[in-house]
């Protein structure tokens, strides 16, 4: 309690006896060492009176800034009189804000219950646009928590923003069809309804139903078919032209034909590479919607995996240091699948590495995670999100005549996808690369047996 406003309010309780006081001994009526001391015993009276009020009112005030910030439980004794009757309304004020606030959550329920119950995403917006709530399909639609979040900063599409508008300026449903979260997403009809117009700016709820769209699938797989013939096309014609050779000019030249031979070998096996990797995709592919059920120890699996391939590491001087934790690191998955994985980018850093460098293959536990390092020229600026694309490969490993068809990261992005686990690339052009693979929740350590 402050002690300033404690003494204004003793000097206000005895201020009028006081006046009485000094009257009285002024005019010789009483001696002025007894008006001393019943001035002093007034000062105590009117202390311990102002003491109880301004305590009280403090208690009041505590108890009125709790009823404001949604705290209960915090009713206030008050002896002052005057503040007993305040006291007893602010009670009953208290009981009645905690009915509307029951009402008001028990609304917020109800409604978060329905829109969670709806199986396509759904959101209540307020006049300003701003997402009030959103159900779990809408969050996995916009790949955040709409909520709190105004609807231009999750989608910019036209379409979708002017059907809000509308729906408020005319108070009727609007209907659109557009590409969420952005234009190249799936193709979705957007309904936005317009409700609690009583309110005056009325509140709006907008429901995203996904439609049948055949076009991202036809050009996916054109441009598959079209990529897939033309990394076809290179060997084959290769292979063509060096039988010709054979059967012609070589048919009498063991020089040629020893030189052609082992030609016809390499496009021959980067023909089988490229089905075997096709094939690999496509089982990846047709098992992704199917969650992995078994145990894979990511420890013996980096160590097994990076001697497997030693021998091409050795061919480019390289080596491969491999760091791994002093326990197991288990994780949910499909062995071959994530032996396919850490294949992929190992041999893909062992291509783009450069000659006589170094390779590392680190298991993390915290969380599992396994990571592959290069000290290669790195992924040029830009094009960090496209390397796990179907047969994409940069002009800098077509240029250095990298072999490969692209197809490896696309495999990696699908394993990953299915075992629910995060790609994350670091590159620095000139120093290297590192593309780490991280699964979602603890590991499960163990000791060994």
């Amino acid at each position: 309690m402050p002690m300033a406003e404690l003494f204004r309010a003793v000097l206000r309780t005895a201020a009028p006896a006081t006046a009485v006081l000094l009257v009285v001994a002024a005019t010789g009526q009483l001696d002025w060492q007894v008006a001393a001391g019943i001035w002093a015993a007034l000062l105590l009276l009117g202390a311990g009176a102002a003491f109880v009020q301004v305590r009280d009112t403090a208690r009041l005030v505590r108890w009125i800034r709790a009823m404001r910030d949604g705290e209960s439980g915090a009713h206030a004794d008050v002896l002052a009189g005057g503040l007993r009757e305040l006291s007893r309304h602010l009670a009953q004020l208290e009981s009645e804000v905690g009915r509307v606030r029951a009402g008001v959550a028990e609304r917020d329920r109800f409604i978060h219950a329905l829109l969670e119950a709806l199986p396509m995403p759904a959101l209540t917006l307020a006049a300003d646009g701003r997402v009030t709530h959103a159900n779990a399909a809408a969050t996995k639609l916009f790949e955040k928590s709409p909520s709190g979040h105004a609807l231009p900063e999750l989608t910019r599409v036209p379409a979708c923003l002017q059907a809000f508008d509308a729906a408020g300026d005319s108070g009727a449903a609007q209907t659109v069809q557009c590409r969420l979260p952005a234009e190249d997403g799936a193709l979705h009809q957007v309904s936005v309804h317009p409700f609690d117009r009583d309110a005056g700016a009325p509140r709006r709820v907008m429901i995203c139903q996904a439609l049948a769209d055949s076009t991202p699938r036809e050009t996916a797989r054109t441009t598959f078919l079209a990529n897939a013939s033309h990394e076809f096309r290179t060997p084959l014609t290769a292979i063509l032209g060096m039988v010709e050779t054979l059967q012609g000019p070589g048919r009498d030249d063991p020089e040629v034909q020893e030189l052609y031979l082992d030609r016809l070998g390499k496009q021959a096996s980067r023909m089988v590479t490229l089905v075997d990797d096709m094939i690999h995709l496509s089982a990846v592919e047709m098992s992704e919607a199917l969650p992995p059920e078994g145990r894979v120890d990511l420890v013996p699996l980096a160590r097994e995996v990076s001697e497997d391939l030693a021998w091409q590491a050795a061919v480019r001087s390289m080596h491969v240091n491999v760091e791994v934790p002093g326990e197991p690191v288990t994780v949910t998955g499909d062995a071959e699948q994530l032996r396919q994985l850490l294949t992929n980018l190992l041999s893909n850093a062992i291509k783009h590495g450069n000659e006589h460098g170094r390779i590392g293959v680190e298991v993390g536990a915290h969380p599992p995670r396994i990571t592959v390092t290069d000290d290669g020229e790195g992924i040029p600026p830009g094009e960090t999100d496209r390397v796990f694309e179907r047969f994409y490969r940069s002009a800098q490993a077509r240029n250095r005549r990298i072999p490969g068809h692209g197809l490896g990261l696309a495999i990696v992005k699908h394993v990953a996808r299915r075992h629910g686990a995060a790609l994350d690339v670091r590159s620095e052009p000139g120093v290297g690369c590192a593309i780490s693979v991280k699964f979602e929740g603890p590991a499960t350590a163990t000791q060994p047996t």
